[in-house]
């Protein structure tokens, strides 16, 4: 399953999903993909600098927040 990037819920399960965005733009920051606010929103740099990141490491690139690119970056 996967995170559609862009998209966040209401409740506990949104609030859950904002906390986890911020960590993978606070991941992809520190490997020098990331240059923006660590924000609750999932714009088109936080979605390009997944591809980059999806492109360097070998994952289908797709720039969405899923279970492959959070178990490669170790949030998963």
């Amino acid at each position: 399953g996967g995170v559609d990037a862009g998209r966040v819920g209401g409740g506990a399960q949104g609030k859950d999903q904002v906390a986890l965005e911020a960590k993978v733009r606070a991941q992809l920051a520190q490997a020098g993909y990331y240059r923006g606010a660590i924000d609750g929103v999932v714009g088109d740099r936080t979605r390009s600098a997944i591809r980059s990141y999806e492109r360097a490491n070998g994952l289908r690139v797709d720039g969405r927040i899923d279970d492959q690119l959070l178990q490669t970056m170790g949030l998963g």
